[in-house]
């Protein structure tokens, strides 16, 4: 989970346009995004176990920039793996759907689209990208 805060750090002698902080590492500020890559990964691997990548528990990430707007995003992973997971964040009648298929896919087929049907059967929640 990741949410986006449109602001600036500034400590007296250090200034920050962009960076990031975890829930996790309490009060750890990340002013690289390479930084930021390595701990997404690294509490994947504790909370899911290498080379598995999937758990539940959302990792939660704050970005701060003054190129950003206030948005909190949840990149789930694989509709296949993790049909529970999803219905769980888009059931929320307040979440944007991003329902993302591959181009090559018949979006009358698309599993994703489906799936936001079912908690979104109007589509007034929902934008599909190919």
């Amino acid at each position: 989970m990741a949410q986006l805060s449109h602001s600036m750090f500034s400590s007296g002698t250090v200034s920050l346009e962009e960076w990031g902080k975890f829930l996790h590492t309490k009060d750890k500020i990340y002013p690289d995004f390479d930084q930021i890559r390595q701990e997404i990964e690294r509490e994947t691997d504790r909370m899911a176990g290498s080379n598995k990548g999937i758990s539940p528990e959302p990792i939660s990430l704050k970005i701060f920039s003054t190129r950003v707007v206030n948005l909190t995003l949840v990149d789930l992973p694989g509709i296949t793996k993790i049909t529970k997971l999803i219905i769980k964040y888009i059931g929320n009648p307040n979440s944007i759907i991003l329902a993302v298929t591959a181009a090559n896919t018949d979006m009358a087929t698309s599993e994703a689209i489906k799936m936001s049907k079912e908690v979104d059967p109007d589509g007034r929640r929902t934008l599909a990208v190919a």
